[in-house]
């Protein structure tokens, strides 16, 4: 029997966007599965659902705060293109994934600048590049493997962005100031695609353009400081200010917590409460 007399009971929470299950200290790199280093080039054919660990301690920790299935997703490496991600549920049993290829990566942030020449021009191009090789290989396969000479895309890389193309399977977007947002609803547009953002510290800025794109955000509640030119104009407010235009919004933990620290989701929200988030769109 459990006294839960003047407690709030929930269902259990989702994890939006996560690393649960591919790393258990991130330092140890033999227990460290979460993305390969940057001299790696896959990235669009890698598979959470290869890595993924049951058994992680990290996984009843979390359980124990209440959350009950997260988003499993790998790191990027040395491409643009993260990888498949998965959904686990938190039984910490051999069945535990409940289904694969839940959306792919894309970082399209300074990061993703520093995979491409060092500027997001770059980055951009080489984006729509492999898109529209992704598109000619979905089209005609053996037609593209007859002509491909020069190796630069994996048959691979390109088969795991068919269904991105097709609208079938999310892009999760990693970008944070409202031009590279802006471009990202473009690229939505050009392409069909269904695309996800993380992190959008200045979402707020486009928060109208969001909603009217019916793009989502997944952001951090705690990214309230200008840490870098890209994050200029983050705020506290960015998720009372998205909530308000009508975006649809989620929390995750930033880089390095997004394994051990899941369970804190609820203080992410309640930091957006204290904002002016209203408590039930927070626990929504």
């Amino acid at each position: 029997i459990i006294n839960a007399d003047g407690r709030i009971v929930t269902p259990g929470l989702i994890a939006p966007f996560s690393s649960l299950g591919l790393s258990e200290i991130s330092a140890v790199a033999d227990s460290n599965d979460a993305g390969p280093d940057r001299e790696f080039e896959l990235g669009a054919s890698l598979d959470a659902g290869d890595a993924f660990n049951p058994a992680s301690t990290l996984i009843p920790i979390n359980r124990a705060g209440g959350v009950t299935r997260a988003v499993s997703v790998p790191g990027v490496g040395g491409s643009l293109f993260g990888g498949k991600a998965i959904m686990v549920d938190l039984t910490g049993t051999p069945g535990s994934i409940v289904k694969r290829d839940v959306g792919q990566t894309l970082i399209l942030n300074a990061g993703g600048a520093g995979r491409a020449g060092g500027t997001r021009m770059g980055a951009y191009a080489l984006a729509r590049e492999m898109f529209e090789e992704a598109q000619l290989f979905a089209n005609d396969p053996a037609g593209y493997r007859r002509l491909a000479t020069d190796g630069r895309y994996t048959v691979g890389d390109l088969r795991a962005l068919g269904p991105v193309l097709a609208g079938e399977m999310p892009l999760f977007v990693i970008v944070h100031r409202a031009a590279d947002i802006r471009n990202v609803i473009r690229m939505k547009s050009d392409y069909g695609l269904d695309i996800i953002l993380v992190g959008a510290a200045e979402g707020w800025r486009e928060a109208a353009a969001l909603a009217a794109a019916n793009v989502p955000v997944i952001l951090d509640g705690l990214a309230n400081l200008p840490q870098s030119f890209e994050t200029l104009a983050a705020t506290a407010r960015n998720a009372v200010l998205l909530n308000q235009a009508g975006v649809t919004i989620g929390f995750y933990n930033p880089q390095g917590f997004g394994d051990h620290n899941l369970r804190l989701l609820t203080q992410m929200a309640g930091n957006a409460v204290a904002e002016g988030l209203p408590f039930d769109d927070a626990l929504a």
